[in-house]
This record gives structure tokens, sequence and C-alpha cells, in this order.
């Protein structure tokens, strides 16, 4: 851990390397130059329909002669609040715009690491198209083991070190739960977290932190209104979750969501993420004689709760969080155990690129031709979740260099709030909106999709049940959370 001193005002130089004095809430700034370097505001990139163009009013970022940057949806950032030895131009040069990631690459949960070299994947794509207004991205993936105590020293290093502009996908509830505070504290944008917690999309509070994934809220409350579809007379549910911040955040969305209606939670168990199975949580779940079992758990325990059911006698309709959607991972284990997975049912919001019901055979045939480039597997569901990061991440990236003042590390962090760009592999009839204050979440909607046609001897296919639900606009942030 390290200290830093702090001041009240922006007292002292906001850019030492470029040699500006500093705004203050005393004396506010005669010039732009002394919150933002010199840099040239870009126009929109356009032409390549494999990476996002900017798509965003080019008179927000800096407001004239202050330290304040502005986006949409009531978001100001101002950075007279940041420390004193700040630099808003840190790990951003001519040619180069220089982040950082902390994930798992050696552990139990070292699979999940591979979301970092999928993103670093569609990184290099990017770079040898052009890049961001001609800046390559640099992104250095350092291991943390998906332990929290880890990721904080790798996070402390990072920013002692003063040379990296932001944090892109960090992995894990916990991970990021420990580094929050740090990070905004530090003024570091802490970009596209890889976690779905609701609280990441809290801008009042914490300014630096964005979410990405379709938060534990909404997913919760898909849930609850397709059951409320399936089961107008009501239901019961059994819920077994992972006794940990991720978890927990599932558990306590889903009460949220249906309190007042016919859904009834008649068993929560929790199994502990050290345990080696949750045998014991699913026989108290069996027990409950459910109509519904609902499995907010993550990595073997997918496979375990998958299996459990259905070598058992309990035959609920079995709903899982998004992180059991892969089948690679989640459903293809099945098969040496003599099981399928049959009719499990997930939330989908975006398709794999190897689905073949994907609406973009393009993009999804560059995604192909690129993993094979980089020696990587396609068909690893990891690496395509990484592309999925890096799409958005190159999307704020072009909305900050189009922005007044160009790319600097306060325009990212409100282009981070300031995002409309629609990823090609989304499902039909989805949108991605994040507007400032007024929606913090990026994803509000999904379809419920079910796991069809699996044999013991071949893999099934995800395929939509229902109608899409779209709740864009309607969740507002972390302090006006709306679940239903």
């Amino acid at each position: 851990m390290f200290l830093k001193f702090r001041a009240t005002t922006l007292a002292a130089v906001l850019l030492a390397a470029a040699g500006l004095s500093a705004c203050s809430h005393d004396r506010q700034a005669a010039t732009a130059e002394q919150c933002v370097s010199a840099a040239k505001q870009n126009p929109p990139a356009s032409g390549n329909p494999n990476i996002p163009a900017a798509e965003i009013d080019t008179s927000l970022g800096q407001v004239d002669g202050t330290c304040v940057f502005r986006g949409t949806g009531g978001f100001e950032l101002d950075v007279a609040k940041c420390p004193t030895d700040w630099d808003i131009n840190a790990g951003i040069t001519d040619t180069e715009i220089r982040l950082f990631t902390s994930m798992p690459h050696s552990g139990a949960l070292a699979a999940y690491g591979y979301i970092g070299d999928g993103l670093k994947n569609y990184i290099d794509y990017v770079n040898a198209n052009g890049g961001i207004g001609g800046r390559k991205i640099n992104l250095e993936i350092l291991d943390d083991q998906y332990q929290p105590d880890l990721t904080r020293k790798n996070v402390d290093k990072a920013i002692q070190a003063n040379t990296y502009a932001a944090s892109v996908a960090i992995l894990g509830s916990s991970n990021n739960g420990a580094i929050r505070d740090v990070m905004n504290d530090e003024c570091m944008p802490h970009l596209l977290v890889a976690s779905s917690e609701d609280r990441w999309g809290d801008p009042k509070n914490y300014p630096w932190t964005t979410g990405m994934g379709l938060n534990y809220g909404n997913e919760t409350a898909l849930w609850k209104q397709w059951l409320a579809n399936e089961f107008p007379n009501g239901t019961t549910v059994a819920m077994v979750a992972m006794n940990n911040d991720f978890g927990k955040a599932y558990a306590n969305a889903f009460a949220k969501a249906v309190e007042g209606s016919n859904i009834k939670i008649v068993a929560n168990e929790l199994v502990d993420p050290a345990a080696p199975n949750l045998t014991d949580q699913l026989t108290s779940a069996a027990a409950s004689k459910a109509e519904v079992g609902i499995f907010a758990v993550a990595g073997t325990f997918c496979v375990q709760a998958i299996g459990g059911v259905e070598r058992s006698s309990w035959d609920p309709v079995v709903i899982t969080g998004n992180s059991c959607a892969q089948i690679e991972t989640s459903l293809a284990p099945l098969q040496k155990e003599g099981l399928t997975g049959e009719n499990t049912m997930v939330v989908q919001y975006y398709y794999n690129p190897t689905d073949p019901a994907n609406k973009a055979p393009e993009f999804a045939k560059l995604y192909t031709e690129q993993m094979t480039a980089g020696g990587l597997d396609p068909k690893v569901a990891q690496y395509s979740n990484g592309w999925f990061w890096g799409w958005y991440l190159v999307a704020l990236l072009q909305n900050a260099d189009a922005m007044k003042g160009g790319l600097n590390r306060a325009n990212i962090a409100v282009a981070a709030r300031t995002i409309t760009q629609p990823y090609p592999l989304l499902v039909e009839g989805l949108t991605s909106k994040m507007n400032g204050v007024e929606d913090a979440y990026l994803f509000e909607g999904g379809q419920m999709f079910r796991y069809e046609g699996a044999t013991t001897k071949k893999l099934g296919e995800w395929k939509p049940v229902g109608d899409l639900i779209n709740r864009e606009g309607k969740t507002g942030d972390f302090t006006t959370l709306n679940l239903q």
C-alpha cells in the first residue's frame, strides 16, 4: 500500500510533464491548457465496420476555462479533486495508449484469464488498422490468481508507476471491490469491470468506475419476467449461490426482483467457493421440491449443478447465471459423465462468434481468422468474451478521442459513461447504451435461451425461447436501482 498527499484544491502542477500550471477552485483557469494537454481533437473515425467509430457529441469534454469535464446524462468529472501529482496524460503519448488489467492467469480459475488474451487479440487487430487516432493500444495483463489481495497489489504498483492511462476488464466481484476506493481516490479510470454486480453502476459516488456486462439486477429481473410469463399462477424457486460477493449479489437481486409477486423463494443455499462440490446444497434444494432451480455459480460448480440435477429425481426448470453460458466449459464436460445438460436455461444478450445463429457472419469470420492467426482456439468462449470487452473499450476510446481536448484520462472516464455503439453480435433487437447518471448500465435486456439437441455424443445449441425483453433506460443507477 502507498500513501499520497492530498490537497483540497489543485494548487500544484496537473501536468508536470507538460510544464503547465494548475487550475484550482480558488482561481479559475484562463485557458484549457491548464487542465489538459494541447492534444488535437480528432474527428470521428469511420470506414471499418469491424471497429466501432466515435458516436458522440464532439462538444462534450472539458468545459472551457475550468477543470470540469462534462458528459451526457448529467455526468460531470472535476479533476481539481484529483491528487496533486496526478497526470491527466499518464500512459498517453502521440503513439501509444498504455492500459493494464488484472485477472487470473494461474490458479483454479485461470481459464477466465483467457478473456485477457482475447481482449489483446482484438486490440492487435485494431492496432493493425490504425489504432485510436494513430495511437496503438498497449495492454499489460497482470496475474492475480483471482485473489483480491493480489489484485490490490497489482493495482497499487500500476498507480505508483504513473505510466498507465487506465485499467480495463479487471475480473471478479471481490477483486474489484478491493480496489474501487483506491481507483477513485487516485483518479485512475477503472473501465468496463469484468463483473456484473449492480454496484459498479454508481457514477455519483464512484465516477471513475464503470461496469459493462448485463448486471445481476437486470439479469434477475429478466428471470422474474420470464417466469411470470411461463407461470402466470405463480411458482416456487430454489436458489443455489456461491457464498461470496458474486453469489450473494445474484441472490439479493433476485429476492428484490420477485418482491410482491407470486414467485416464491422456498430454498436459498450458499456454497463456499473453496468447497470441492455443492452436493449438500443440491440435496437441500431438491428437498424443497421447487418447480424452478436457479444456480448463481461459476467455474466447475456450473458443471456440478447442471449435472447434479440431471442425475437426480428432482426435475425443475434449471436456470443458470450468465457465468455458466459457455457450452465448452459448462456443458461439454457433462458428456464424460454420460449426461447432456439438455434444457438448461440462461439469459443471453450476445452471441458467441462461433454460434451459427449469430446475425453478423462477416464479423464472426474475422474473429475466427484473427484467433487462428494469433495461435488461439476460436471455440474457447472466454476468448470471444475478450473480443466483446475489446469492442467497447475501443468504442469509448474513439469517443474520448473525438471530445473537446482530445484523448486524455478525464475524457476517457467521461466517455466510459457515454456509450451507444452496438456490438455486432448482440441478440437481435437489443441495444447497448450508457448515459451518465441517468442510465448507468450498458445492457438492460436479453432473451431466455434453452440448451437443445445435446446427446452424450453431440453438443447442443442455445435456442431462443420467449421474446426479447429490453429494459433500456429503466434501471437508473445504483442509487435509484429499479428492478421491477
